[in-house]
């Protein structure tokens, strides 16, 4: 026999790329110096390239007309500063991650304040009121919130709201330059200029296009993991059917559609006869093993549109939704026959196992919690009338 199947986080793939897109999907229990470590490492293919045309044009006179001369040493010192800050916290990172750390709150600050420090600095030289910061201040904050908790989140927004606030007033104060990495105004005769375009506006939508997907691509693996605990969270793990949360729940709801639209209902208590004895003489994994092929027998003889739950130690519920009392008396002398034609365990010491059944038909007006009753009242006569019956509720 082959065991189900369990639970136990997420199973590393034995392909590279399956196995990172689970580790990024569950990209909230990755430790500090590793979520540090993707940010950074994302981050330096923009710093190397804003390195590599800066190096570009500063060697170049005739490109880049628009772009200042006097201010350029400065900008390209401001790359290095971006792009060596961000090789320190990725060194950082690795030392971290080699000693076992999980939690460095101080590593996450740090790399929190210099990408929003970076930021204010390109704030400054290419100025604030243009569409690619607006796009990357709707994408920092959609994957700052996805990775780190809020308050360092907080705390750079705050940085970044003071540094902005301070450098406005400072330019409208004429203290110092707007955008003083423009020589000129990239326009031509109230057009922009296509160059600057490429330069400034595909790398923000890059960022933008890249942030978005990722940040779909994980909520969408949130959901699906959503769905899934739900599942986990009304299954009982042992035998694979409904737990007893589910089972009143569904019972509630076929209750009221009982009673809205007139059409019988039906439950069956049902409880393995002698499983104590099968616990004491084979074991308690056999028991296990019996409950479990028990539960499967009843999911096979019964309708798809009816619910089989654990209700708790050996004892089973049922749902039979529109069934009336002689046809819920049938389906419980089949699931009889059925488990008294198997042999569970193992095959070279296999057991005969009967089962006991109460079955009641809901009454108009009856709650569910005495509907239960009433069949798990009939489930107690059928065990001290002998075992291995039927026996219908009055």
């Amino acid at each position: 026999m082959t065991s189900g199947p369990t639970v136990s986080g997420v199973r590393e793939s034995r392909a590279p790329l399956v196995g990172w897109l689970a580790r990024l999907a569950n990209i909230n229990r990755l430790s500090d110096p590793a979520k540090c470590l993707l940010v950074s490492g994302l981050s330096l293919p923009f710093m190397v390239g804003w390195v590599v045309r800066l190096n570009v044009i500063q060697s170049n006179p005739d490109t880049a007309r628009y772009v200042s001369r006097a201010f350029l040493p400065t900008m390209l010192a401001y790359q290095w500063a971006q792009l060596l800050g961000h090789v320190a916290i990725i060194l950082v990172g690795l030392h971290l991650r080699r000693k076992g750390v999980e939690r460095a709150p101080k590593l996450v600050h740090a790399e929190i304040q210099w990408w929003f420090a970076c930021f204010a600095f390109s704030f400054y030289a290419l100025g604030p009121f243009t569409s690619p910061f607006g796009v990357l201040l709707l994408v920092l904050p959609v994957a700052g919130s996805v990775m780190f908790p809020p308050r360092p989140m907080v705390y750079g927004f705050a940085s970044l709201a003071l540094y902005c606030a301070a450098m406005i007033g400072l330019e409208r104060l004429g203290v110092i330059p707007y955008a003083p990495f423009l020589a000129t105004p990239p326009f031509e005769n109230g057009r922009v200029v296509t160059s600057w375009i490429m330069a400034i506006g595909s790398p923000a939508i890059f960022a933008a296009v890249l942030v978005l997907a990722a940040h779909s691509w994980i909520v969408a693996q949130w959901r699906r993991r959503e769905a899934e605990l739900e599942v986990l969270i009304g299954t009982d793990p042992l035998t694979g059917v409904a737990n007893r949360r589910v089972f009143f729940e569904r019972l509630d709801a076929e209750l009221a559609r009982s009673t809205r639209h007139g059409n019988a209902l039906s439950i069956l208590m049902v409880d393995v006869d002698h499983f104590k004895t099968i616990n004491d003489q084979h074991g308690h994994q056999v028991g296990d093993v019996v409950l479990a092929s028990i539960a499967g027998c009843l999911r096979e003889t019964l309708r798809t549109a009816d619910l089989v739950a654990r209700y708790g130690g050996e004892e089973f519920s049922i749902i039979l939704p529109e069934t009336s009392l002689a046809e819920a008396t049938r389906a419980a002398e089949r699931l009889g026959e059925r488990i008294r034609g198997e042999r569970f365990g193992n095959p070279r010491n296999a057991i005969r196992v009967t089962v006991s059944v109460g079955v009641a038909t809901v009454r108009p007006g009856e709650a569910s919690d005495q509907l239960v009753y009433r069949a798990d009242a009939a489930l107690y006569e059928a065990k001290h009338g002998g075992r291995d019956r039927v026996t219908l509720a009055s």
